[in-house]
Parts: C-alpha cells; sequence; structure tokens
C-alpha cells in the first residue's frame, strides 16, 4: 500500500517532561522534534510518536548550551542544529549535538533602508529563524512607513 498524501489531526507523542513551551518541528532525517525552549532540551520522536532520544540542556558540558532561553531554532540540512538566544547569540551544534561555534548576530552589516537599531527590534515573543543557502533569516518587527507594505498596495 503506498500513500501520496496523508493529512494527520492528531499525533500522540509519548509523554516527557518539559516546561510546556517549546516548539515541534521535523527534523532533516524525518524525525519529530521537540524543542524546549526553557530546558534547552531536543527530543527526537519516530513517526508513530514513540521517543526515541533526547539531547543538549543547559550546562557548560560539550553537548549542552548555555544559550539561556531560546529565542529561535532551525535545523540545517546537514543536520547541524542552530540555536539563538534572546542576546541574539548563536550555538551552532554539529548532527552528533557537540557543540561547534558561538557567535553574536552581527546588527552592523545592514541594508541602506535600515539605518538604526531604533528602525526595527527583534520579534522575540514569535521569533522564527530559517536558514537558505549559506545564510540564516530571522523576523524583525518594525512599524517604519517604509517597511509597511499594507500601507505601499
Amino acid at each position: 500500500m503506498k500513500y501520496d498524501n496523508l493529512v494527520l489531526q492528531t499525533l500522540l507523542l509519548d509523554s516527557i517532561n518539559t516546561s510546556s513551551f517549546g516548539e515541534s518541528c521535523i527534523s532533516p532525517s524525518g524525525d519529530i522534534v521537540f524543542i524546549d525552549k526553557h530546558f534547552c532540551t531536543v527530543t527526537f520522536f519516530d513517526t508513530c510518536g514513540h521517543l526515541k532520544s533526547t539531547h543538549l540542556g543547559l550546562g557548560g558540558g560539550p553537548s549542552e548550551t548555555q544559550v539561556g532561553r531560546i529565542a529561535a531554532q532551525s535545523f540545517l540540512p546537514t543536520g547541524e542544529l542552530l540555536l539563538m538566544g534572546y542576546n541574539l547569540d548563536v550555538h551552532l551544534f554539529n548532527p552528533n549535538f557537540m557543540l561547534d561555534k558561538v557567535f553574536l548576530v552581527n546588527r552592523e552589516k545592514r541594508s541602506n533602508l535600515v539605518e538604526s537599531s531604533m528602525t526595527y527590534t527583534n520579534q522575540y515573543n514569535d521569533m522564527v529563524c530559517r536558514n537558505y543557502g549559506d545564510c540564516f533569516y530571522m523576523n524583525v518587527y518594525s512599524e517604519h512607513p517604509e517597511f509597511n507594505y499594507l500601507e505601499e498596495t
């Protein structure tokens, strides 16, 4: 039997301890993932909702993060995981969840339209981080008239 299109309304996942503040996503390998934004844990489930593994957590070890709380996250196509904290600190983990790199988002690289941090702010309450090519993108919030595309249409 082959399914070309499958729509799920509900999928029950195995019970885990969480802060209840997190997001789910699909990993590059096709697993269901729950990322707890307060506990900084990454929990993998198979496609039937059964617990496979839990990684990371807060701490200073090589397979832990000091990001504090996760503002946004993104899996890269290579299986790496990018976590961004509320201070725009980015923690990059390899596919084995070992810390590879820590850096800060450089806010000095801007287009001519965005000349000061007063023009926009980070959208922390619903921050989204996505990768495309060699770059990652995050949403920002602005009330600047030049960013209001609804008034311009």
